[in-house]
């Protein structure tokens, strides 16, 4: 078993820890590109903004799916009903 210092694991804890913000580079294929513009100009908000969304979106479910047994319901207005699957 490894002994670390106080001040080893606190700068190992720290380096562990999410960033408050991150830039990242995502290559979108060019229909997912126009989805994106045409959800983000719908809902006059900037395209990162629509990204943040989607994700914040599907980790949402995605936990709920994971920890809870959740299951996704997609009801069409003629009453028709689809279970959605998420890769995970």
């Amino acid at each position: 078993m490894a002994v670390r210092t106080l001040k080893a694991r606190k700068a190992a804890e720290e380096a562990e820890a999410p960033p408050a913000a991150a830039r990242v580079t995502v290559n979108f294929p060019s229909p997912v590109w126009k989805d994106l513009t045409k959800s983000a100009q719908r809902h006059g908000i900037t395209r990162t903004e629509a990204l943040r969304r989607a994700v914040w979106v599907y980790l949402y479910f995605i936990r709920r799916i994971r920890d809870e047994g959740c299951e996704v319901i997609l009801e069409r207005p003629d009453g028709e009903r689809e279970r959605l699957l998420f890769p995970y």
